[in-house]
C-alpha cells in the first residue's frame, strides 16, 4: 500500500484538491461535513485504481484527476448511506456523520457527493463515462437492497459472493475502466482491465472482512470483530456455517444470535479453518 501511494501520492493530493474545492464551494454545512470527514481519510484506493490504469494505457493528460475524485466521491456517499442504513454510530473509530448531524444532514451530503461525481464524469466530455458511473451506482444500490431482504436470514457463499460484487468489486472494475477509457484504448483492453477490476474488488472485500476477525485494534482502527457485532455475516463465518457438524451449526447460530458471543464464534471459524479458507 505504500508503494501505491509513493507511486500516486502527487496526483492523488490533487484529487483531493478538486475534491475541496467542490465542498468549499456550496453550503457551510457540506463544507463542515466534508472537512470532518477528511480528517480521517480512507486509502485513496478508488482513484489510485484510475491513475493507474490511465498511466497503463499512455494517458498524459489530466482529466483522469476528475475522475479519481467522482469515484472517491461516490464511495463516500454510499459509506455514508451504509451508516444510516445500519444506525452505524462511528466509522473509522469516531462518530458517524448521521451520529454527529443527524439522519437528515447525513443524507443530504451523501446526495450532493452522487450528484458532484456525476458532474465530474460529465465534465470530462466523454459521455459513456456518465452510463459507466450511473450502472456502478445501480449495481450498488442493488446489493444494498439484496442485502436489507436477506437481514434476518443466514447467508450462504452465493449470497455473500453477490452481495460483495455488488457493493465493491462493480466500483473497483468501473475505476479500471475509467482510467482505459480516458486514454481512448480499444474495448478489448478497457474490459481487461474491467475483468481485473472486478477480481481485485472481490479479494480486497473479503481480505478485508478477515482481517476485521484478526487484525489488531491498534492496526486495524476498529474493535475486533466488529462486522459481527453489527449483524454483519461474512465469508470466514458463512463458510463455517456451511463446513460445520450440524451440532457446531446450532452452536454458531446460538452465539450469532444471542448477543454476538464473539470469542465463542472466533473458536468455532478457527477450527474449521474458516480464516484460511478466506
Amino acid at each position: 500500500m505504500n508503494m501505491l501511494r509513493q507511486y500516486c501520492d502527487e496526483e492523488l493530493k490533487q484529487v483531493d484538491s478538486i475534491i475541496r474545492n467542490i465542498t468549499h464551494n456550496t453550503e457551510k454545512i457540506i463544507c463542515e461535513v466534508s472537512d470532518y470527514i477528511q480528517e480521517s481519510p480512507g486509502k485513496r484506493l478508488r482513484p489510485s485504481i484510475v491513475i493507474m490504469s490511465s498511466k497503463l494505457f499512455g494517458y498524459d493528460g489530466e482529466e483522469h484527476l476528475k475522475l479519481g475524485a467522482a469515484v472517491e466521491l461516490l464511495h463516500t456517499a454510499t459509506l455514508i448511506h451504509d451508516d444510516i442504513i445500519d444506525k452505524a454510530q462511528t466509522r473509522r473509530g469516531k462518530p458517524s456523520v448521521n451520529a454527529r448531524w443527524g439522519t437528515e444532514i447525513a443524507l443530504l451530503v451523501a446526495d450532493f457527493y452522487f450528484a458532484s461525481a456525476f458532474n465530474l464524469v460529465l465534465s470530462t466530455g466523454v459521455l459513456e463515462l456518465a452510463g459507466l458511473l450511473s450502472n456502478v451506482a445501480s449495481k450498488m444500490c442493488e446489493g444494498e437492497l439484496f442485502q436489507q431482504e436477506l437481514k434476518e436470514k443466514f447467508l450462504t457463499r452465493t449470497d455473500y459472493f453477490k452481495i460483495i460484487k455488488h457493493k465493491t468489486a462493480y466500483l473497483f472494475s468501473a475505476c479500471a475502466q475509467f482510467g482505459a477509457c480516458i486514454a481512448r484504448t480499444d474495448k478489448a483492453n478497457i474490459e481487461k482491465v474491467g475483468n481485473f477490476g472486478m477480481n481485485l474488488g472481490m479479494a480486497f472485500q473479503i481480505v478485508d472482512d478477515t482481517l476485521d476477525f484478526v487484525a489488531t485494534d491498534e492496526k486495524w482502527g476498529k474493535p475486533l470483530a466488529s462486522d459481527i457485532k453489527q449483524g454483519k455475516q461474512t465469508l470466514p463465518f458463512i463458510y463455517t456455517l456451511e463446513s460445520a457438524t450440524p451440532d457446531h451449526q446450532e452452536e454458531l447460530r446460538h452465539f450469532f444470535t444471542n448477543g454476538k458471543n464473539i470469542h465463542k464464534i472466533i473458536n468455532i471459524i478457527k477450527k474449521y479453518n474458516g480464516f484460511e479458507y478466506a
